[in-house]
């Protein structure tokens, strides 16, 4: 009997609590969802203001030469050792003597004509004296200035027509100019470099004959140099001749530049406008032909507004939140640069979005996130 008790009580305790269990299980209420979080998008944006902007463009050029000149002889005979040592790579300074061609003969030619000349100087004088005594001492005097070893002196200005025509007729000017064409000959035996630079290419060594119109060496100037800068054509319209700019080398000082010649068309190879900035090499500034240097165009002052260009959508529309809820506006692109825009004509009483949106919600609320 008290067996059968145990086993009763046991259920009844199980009964019991089996109901307390499903009498809590149905009191208990269900979460209630978060509907408002999940409706509500918080985006980015700032005030829609106009204000003064300083847009600097940043580009990339090569540098070349001012000055790529082929050097040739005008005269033949052999070459003989300047005062720059005529290899690649050799230095030299404005005036320097690249290399001299082999004159002894010319000289000697030089030397008899004016010995000549001078002999028929010499018998004129005397005419002179006579027929033109007030116009003798500039004769004279331009007798004695002759030198052998020398440049002709000028020729003295005539007084009278009557003057002229006796001097004429005494083949003094005939002689005159011939031996000033021999001089100019002799002036092309001796090559002077035109400009300060460095020699690039060497055709013809010490020793070798030159011909006349031969190439000798390629010389580049390094002193004065240009460097060629595409831009993209919208930025054309920001860049002026004259316009200062910064140039930072990839090794060396930053220098001064300006720009000298722009491009009226777009090179077809890399859709860009070329522009071309002179600058002067400077101690330190490692400015080499063939090297790149970035190129900073000063900044435009401008007045808009700036976003990020990721904030542009088409191109010229940007979204502005009216009444939490996200608004297509068209506006104008002063200047696209590499990181923003700079925009007018947007709605002054509601703020621009400035960042990237992938998807508009009609549904969602819209909240800024500044």
């Amino acid at each position: 009997m008290k067996k059968y008790t145990y086993h009763l009580f046991g259920v009844i305790l199980i009964v019991v609590t089996l109901g307390i269990v499903f009498l809590m299980m149905s009191q208990k209420k269900e979460p209630k969802q978060n509907k408002t979080k999940s409706s509500i998008l918080y985006v980015k944006t700032a005030d829609p203001t106009i204000s003064k902007i300083t847009t600097d463009a940043h580009y990339r050029g090569r540098i070349v030469s001012n000055s790529n000149v082929t050097v040739a002889s005008e005269v033949s005979g052999k070459i003989e050792q300047g005062t720059v040592n005529l290899k690649a790579g050799a230095n030299f300074r404005k005036g320097d003597i690249l290399f001299y061609v082999y004159s002894k003969d010319v000289r000697a030619n030089i030397k008899a004509s004016k010995s000549s000349f001078l002999q028929l100087l010499a018998k004129t004088l005397p005419d002179i004296k006579v027929d033109y005594a007030d116009q003798f001492d500039k004769w004279n005097q331009f007798f004695n200035q002759i030198k052998l070893d020398a440049p002709l002196p000028e020729l003295p200005l005539f007084a009278s027509n009557k003057e002229r025509i006796f001097i004429a007729s005494q083949n003094i000017l005939t002689s005159y100019y011939s031996l000033v064409q021999e001089e100019i000959t002799l002036s092309k035996y001796t090559v002077r470099a035109p400009f300060g630079g460095n020699i690039v290419q060497v055709t013809k060594q010490v020793g070798d004959i030159a011909n006349s119109g031969a190439e000798i060496a390629q010389i580049i100037q390094t002193d004065k140099l240009e460097i060629t800068v595409p831009i993209l054509p919208y930025d054309r319209k920001w860049v002026s001749i004259n316009d200062q700019v910064t140039i930072t080398p990839e090794a060396g000082v930053k220098v001064k530049g300006s720009v000298v010649r722009i491009a009226d068309f777009i090179d077809e190879s890399t859709q860009s406008v070329n522009v071309y900035i002179r600058v002067q090499n400077a101690k330190g500034a490692y400015l080499m032909q063939g090297g790149y240097a970035d190129v900073n165009f000063g900044g435009k002052e401008i007045q808009g507004m700036k976003i990020p260009r990721e904030a542009l959508v088409n191109k010229d529309n940007v979204y502005q939140l009216k009444e939490n809820k996200l608004v297509l506006h068209q506006v104008t692109v002063l200047r696209q640069m590499s990181d923003y825009s700079v925009i007018t004509g947007f709605d002054e009483t509601a703020p621009v979005v400035v960042e990237s949106i992938s998807t508009i919600d009609s549904a969602m609320k819209y909240l800024p996130r500044k």
